[in-house]
C-alpha cells in the first residue's frame, strides 16, 4: 500500500470491459505506477497515475489487459485472490471486483475526502484510512462500514492516518502523518500511542511480516523494527532515502524509495544491505522514485515514475533489466502505418516533443527512432521497399531502412504548415496544407532535389491517397469549409476537380482499384464511387472505421456498438465477428490485416486485435486479377494494360531483351518491327506475367 497526495477529482460508479484488445504500451513516461499486485495464479496488476488507468498481465508483462477505471488518482490495490480485490483513489473512493477486474462495483463507505489507503485481513474484515483521522471498518466485505474514533489525545485533529494493518481479528496498528504508531487489542474499541520520532516525520508504510514482527518506514531511510507486537521499536537508518513501501518475498525482505533505492534484508530485518537499481532515461527526465516491489515468475520487480518497471536478473538483486520500458507520453499520434505484417512506423506530436516509432515484430514492441520539437511529426507515409517519408510544421524526414533511422529536418520551400503527405517510389512527394494556412495555400509537390512546386487552386488539402503512381485522390478537410475532391492520372502533374462529388470535406480516401473507391468525410458520412470518382452513392450502416482487403473482403469497428464486424460481400452485409467494447483503445488510427488489428492513437497508446482463424475473412485476393487483360493483340501501334505496370519488358523470341519501361497502362509499339515479341509485364503489388504479342 502507498501513500501519495495529488489533486482529486470526480467518479464513476461501474464499469465492464471484455478482454480482446490486448494493450502493447499500457504506461508511457509520465506515468507513476503507485502499486502492483502479483496474484496466486501469476497476474500482474497495475495501478497508474497520470494518466490513471489499471492494467492486467498474465503474460510476464507482454501483453496487458486494459480496465475503464473511474478512479482518479488511484493510489492503493489490494488483491485478496485471484478473483477479489479492491482499488481506491486519493479523492477516496473505492471499486471492488469479484472477477479479476472484468468488472467492477462501486463501494459506499460514507466517506468523502482524502481516503486513500486500504488495508484487508481477509475477504471480510477490511478498512479504509486517510486524511484526518479518518477510519472505517467493515466486515462483510464492504457492504456496510462503522466508523472508528481514535481520541484528539492520541492523535490530533489535523494529523493524518497514512497507513494501516492488522495481524488478526482484534490486534491492529495504524502510523501517522506525525510519525507516530498507534495499537488496538480489541477491534479498533480503545487505542495506546508509540512516539517514533520527536520530528514528527511522516510514516510511509507499515507491514507485519507475523504477529510479532513489524516494520514502520519513512524519511531518510529509516526502518522501524518491532519483534514484539509493537511494544518496542528499533530504528535502522539506511541512508537510502524516502522509502515507500515494504514487502517479505520468499523469507527476504525488500524495501523500495526515492533515488532508485532498493534495500534488502535476510534476517528479517535484523540487518540491512543497500542496493541501488539502474535508471531509465528518457526525455530529459529520469526514473528516481520506486513507489512498489514485488515478485512475479520468480523474479523480483519494481516500479514507480515515469511508468517503468524493473526485474531483478540476480537472486542477490544487484543486476537488472527492463520488464517494461515505457513509450514517450504525452502526445497524440498523427501517422500510424505498416511496410508489411512486421515493421511498422508511429509518429505523433505533442505540446513538449514530437517522436518517431519503429516495431520491427508486428507492432508488439516498439522503439524510438528520433526525436523533434512541439507538434512537428504530423504525417506519415510508408512503402513496402522501405521508404518512408514524414512531415510536420518544419519541414520532412524520410528513410530507407523502414524507420530505422531518418535524415535531418530538411525544409519545404513553401512556408506553410502541412498536413497529410504521399510518398512516390523516385522519392518525390505531395504534402497538403494546414487548415488553419492562409486561404490561397494549395497542394505543395516535390520534385528533384529541391525543387517545390504548388497548385494553388487546390487549397487546404487534408487527405491525400494513391492507388499507384499515376491515380491519386487529395480532399479538403476544413470544417466549415466547401469540400472538394481532386484526381490525378498522371502522377500529380495536373489534377481535376470531381464536380460531381457532394459529399463535403473529406475525412479519409480508401482506393480499392481504378474504378473504385470509399470517401468518409468529417460529417461522417461514407461513399462510395464504382467509376472512378465520376458518380457517388450515398452508404448507410457502415462501420464508423473500415479496411477493404480487396472489392470482397473487409473489417470494421464501430464507435456505437463497439462490435468487430467483417464483411465478405462489398459491404452489403456487415457481420458481427467479436463482440467488445473497444472505449479502452478510441477510433483514431488503425493497421489492418487478415488476422489482427492494430490501433494506435492518444498518448501513444498501442493495442493489438488478434482475430480467430474461424472469424477471418476469406484469403484476401490480390487487388490486381490474375492475369493482366493486355489489349488489342494484335496491333499495328498501342499495347493497353488493364492495369498500370511498374515495368514493362520487351523481348524477341529468343529471349534478348529489346527495350523496358516504367509506370505505365499504355505503350507505343508502332516502332517496332512486325513480328512475334514477348512483354514481360510486373504489376504494383510485384505479380509478374509474361505474353506473346503480335505486331502488324
Amino acid at each position: 500500500m502507498k501513500k501519495h497526495i495529488f489533486l482529486t477529482l470526480l467518479f464513476g460508479s461501474f464499469y465492464c470491459q471484455g478482454q480482446n484488445w490486448k494493450v502493447i504500451t499500457p504506461f508511457n513516461n509520465a506515468n507513476t505506477i503507485t502499486d502492483m499486485e502479483v496474484t496466486a495464479n501469476g497476474s500482474l496488476y497495475v495501478i497508474a497515475q497520470l494518466p490513471d488507468s489499471m492494467h492486467k498481465s498474465t503474460d510476464g508483462g507482454n501483453s496487458w489487459s486494459a480496465f475503464p477505471i473511474t478512479l482518479n488518482y488511484p493510489s492503493d490495490l489490494e488483491m485478496i485472490n485471484d478473483n477479489l480485490g479492491y482499488a481506491i483513489s486519493t479523492s477516496g473512493n473505492v471499486i471492488k471486483t469479484t472477477d479479476g477486474w472484468q468488472t467492477a462495483t462501486n463501494i459506499n463507505y460514507g466517506g468523502n475526502s482524502i481516503h486513500d489507503r486500504l488495508f484487508f485481513l481477509n475477504e471480510n474484515m477490511g478498512f479504509i484510512a486517510g486524511y484526518r483521522r479518518f477510519l472505517k471498518m467493515t466486515l462483510d466485505g464492504g457492504i456496510t462500514w462503522t466508523g472508528i474514533s481514535i481520541p484528539t489525545t492520541l492523535m490530533s485533529s489535523g494529523e493524518d492516518v497514512t497507513d494501516i494493518e492488522f495481524v488478526n481479528a482484534n490486534v491492529g496498528f495504524v502510523v501517522t502523518s506525525n510519525g507516530n504508531v498507534l495499537k488496538t487489542t480489541d477491534q479498533c474499541l480503545t487505542w495506546t500511542k508509540i512516539e517514533l520520532q520527536s520530528s514528527g516525520y511522516q510514516i510511509e508504510e507499515l507491514k507485519f511480516v507475523n504477529e510479532n514482527i513489524g516494520f514502520a518506514v519513512g524519511p531518510l531511510g529509516q526502518i522501524y523494527r518491532t519483534s514484539d507486537q509493537g511494544l518496542t521499536w528499533v530504528l535502522t537508518d539506511t541512508d537510502a532515502g524516502i522509502l515507500y513501501d515494504i514487502r517479505l518475498i520468499d523469507g527476504t525482505l525488500y524495501a523500495v524509495g526515492s533515488s532508485r533505492s532498493l534495500v534488502t534484508s535476510s534476517d528479517m530485518g535484523v540487518s540491512w544491505s543497500p542496493v541501488k537499481t539502474v535508471s531509465y532515461e528518457t526525455g530529459g527526465s529520469s526514473f528516481t522514485r520506486m513507489y512498489t516491489v514485488s515478485k512475479l515468475n520468480g523474479q523480483i520487480i519494481v516500479a514507480g515514475e515515469n511508468g517503468e518497471i524493473y526485474k531483478a536478473t540476480n537472486a542477490s538483486s544487484t543486476t537488472w533489466a527492463s520488464l517494461y520500458k515505457p513509450i514517450f507520453g504525452g502526445m497524440v499520434t498523427t501517422g500510424f502505418q505498416f511496410a508489411n505484417t512486421n515493421q511498422g512506423i508511429m509518429v505523433g506530436a505533442g505540446t513538449t516533443q514530437s517522436s518517431i516509432y519503429y516495431t520491427e515484430n508486428g507492432g508488439y514492441q516498439w522503439e524510438r527512432k528520433a526525436i523533434a520539437g512541439s507538434n512537428f511529426y504530423k504525417s506519415l507515409d510508408v512503402k513496402s521497399d522501405g521508404k518512408a517519408l514524414v512531415t510536420g510544421s518544419a519541414g520532412y524526414v524520410t528513410t530507407a531502412n523502414f524507420g530505422q533511422t531518418w535524415t535531418t529536418i530538411l525544409p519545404i520551400q513553401v512556408n506553410t504548415s502541412y498536413t497529410k503527405c504521399w510518398l512516390k517510389n523516385n522519392n518525390d512527394f505531395f504534402v497538403g496544407t494546414n487548415p488553419g494556412a492562409p486561404i490561397n495555400d494549395g497542394l505543395i509537390k516535390k520534385t528533384g532535389v529541391n525543387t517545390f512546386t504548388q497548385f494553388i487552386d487546390m487549397p487546404r488539402i487534408g487527405e491525400i491517397n494513391f492507388l499507384n503512381e499515376n491515380i491519386g485522390y487529395a480532399g479538403t478537410v476544413v470544417a466549415n469549409y466547401p469540400g472538394s475532391l481532386w484526381k490525378t492520372v498522371d502522377g500529380g502533374a495536373t489534377w481535376t476537380i470531381l464536380d460531381n462529388y457532394f459529399g463535403g470535406n473529406v475525412a479519409e480516401i480508401q482506393i480499392i482499384n481504378e474504378n473504385k473507391l470509399y470517401i468518409k468525410t468529417l460529417g461522417g458520412s461514407t461513399l462510395v464511387s464504382n467509376d472512378g470518382g465520376i458518380s457517388w452513392t450515398v452508404l448507410y450502416n457502415y462501420p464508423t472505421k473500415f479496411h477493404f482487403f480487396d472489392e470482397l473482403n473487409g473489417y470494421g469497428i464501430d464507435t456505437n456498438t463497439k462490435h468487430i464486424y467483417k464483411t465478405e460481400n462489398a459491404g452489403i452485409i456487415w457481420e458481427i465477428i467479436i463482440e467488445n467494447d473497444n472505449s479502452l483503445c478510441g477510433m483514431q488510427h488503425f493497421a489492418w490485416f487478415p488476422d489482427k488489428i492494430i490501433y494506435s492513437g492518444a498518448q501513444f497508446k498501442v493495442c493489438i486485435l488478434n482475430i480467430d482463424q474461424l472469424l477471418q475473412v476469406n484469403p484476401v485476393q490480390n487487388r490486381q486479377t490474375n492475369k493482366v487483360r493486355v489489349y488489342p493483340n494484335p496491333t499495328r501501334d498501342f499495347l493497353n494494360f488493364s492495369e498500370y505496370m511498374t515495368t514493362v519488358t520487351i523481348s524477341d523470341i529468343t529471349g534478348k531483351v529489346l527495350a523496358s519501361f516504367e509506370y505505365l497502362n499504355k505503350l507505343d509499339i508502332s516502332n517496332f518491327e512486325n513480328g512475334v515479341y514477348i512483354i514481360s509485364l510486373t504489376s504494383e503489388n510485384g505479380l509478374r506475367n509474361s505474353y506473346k504479342i503480335i505486331k502488324q
